[in-house]
């Protein structure tokens, strides 16, 4: 039953999926900086992140793949502080699959033979935006941004209650759309975008708890 109930949901999350718009953003090779450990590189470690970011980029788009899916950004800081210098070692250094052929391999270990000759590399600006700002409409007020924590916190335990991803139960950018809007009722939620008709029997009254303060318990209540 469990499984019944989770396969509506994941085909209700398709189809959801089906109808949204993507817009395809220009990609920023200075990006690199936004990756975890990217500042505390050495120069030479920092170049090879860059190229390696940068080649990541290119594969993902010949493959038509999402960039992690051809290499996290974990195993992009792994190969820029390993240096390897041939297939074994880049593939000893990385969990690159089967996925990529000889020819990748070699443009990645290309962009790390570019990145140590890199002498001086300056860390690019960050772009001036607050927390959750990538979620739209400028960043969040600090009881917006408590009220987002409490929400990913409560998504996280449901998440896991139920065994799915996070972004099944909700995703960062609805997250965001909830707390700007901060709903008192049943009806206020679901004029918020993005709140289905399913996730709004799953999981209303457990957001609106949060909300006000009361957390949400976790144990799948429903609203109608």
């Amino acid at each position: 039953m469990f499984l019944d109930a989770l396969e509506r949901a994941i085909r209700r999350e398709f189809r959801r999926i089906s109808r949204v718009r993507i817009e395809d953003r220009p990609f920023d090779p200075d990006n690199w900086i936004r990756i975890k450990g990217a500042r505390e590189l050495a120069v030479e470690n920092r170049g090879a992140l860059r190229e390696l970011y940068i080649a990541r980029d290119a594969i993902a788009r010949d493959m038509d793949r999402a960039p992690y899916r051809v290499l996290n950004e974990s195993a992009l800081v792994d190969l820029a502080q390993r240096l390897p210098q041939n297939a074994a070692a880049l593939r000893r250094a990385a969990p690159v699959g089967r996925h990529l052929h000889a020819g990748q391999v070699e443009l990645l270990l290309a962009a790390v033979a570019r990145g140590r000759e890199v002498q001086d590399l300056q860390l690019p600006r960050r772009q001036g935006r607050g927390p959750a700002d990538r979620f739209g409409a400028g960043p969040l007020a600090p009881d917006q941004l408590a009220a987002f924590d409490a929400l990913r916190a409560w998504r996280g335990q449901r998440a896991e209650t139920r065994g799915v991803e996070v972004a099944r139960v909700a995703t960062n950018a609805l997250l965001s759309a909830i707390v700007r809007a901060h709903p008192a009722s049943l009806s206020e939620l679901a004029a918020v975008e993005g709140m289905e008709d399913w996730r709004l029997r799953e999981y209303a009254e457990e957001i609106l708890a949060v909300l006000r303060g009361g957390g949400g318990d976790g144990d799948g209540a429903t609203a109608c």
